[in-house]
């Protein structure tokens, strides 16, 4: 009976949860990438998602390379 209840259990584990919980479903998302004269590099993610609840979530990311 194990035998046959393993492979149901495993499949419901990693099929039931998603379905259960639902995933982001990403809207947008804009990269910006600015060279400086001194040879820093500047560059802006901005990436706009759709939660299962219907609210909307932006987040910015901002990072800095210098030579």
């Amino acid at each position: 009976m194990f035998r046959n209840m393993f492979p149901i259990v495993i499949c419901a584990a990693f099929l039931g949860v998603p379905a259960l919980t639902g995933c982001e479903k990403k809207v947008s998302e804009e990269t910006t990438t600015v060279r400086k004269s001194d040879g820093t590099v500047s560059q802006q993610k901005t990436e706009t998602t759709r939660n299962p609840d219907g609210t909307v979530t932006e987040k910015k990311t901002e990072r800095t390379n210098n030579p």
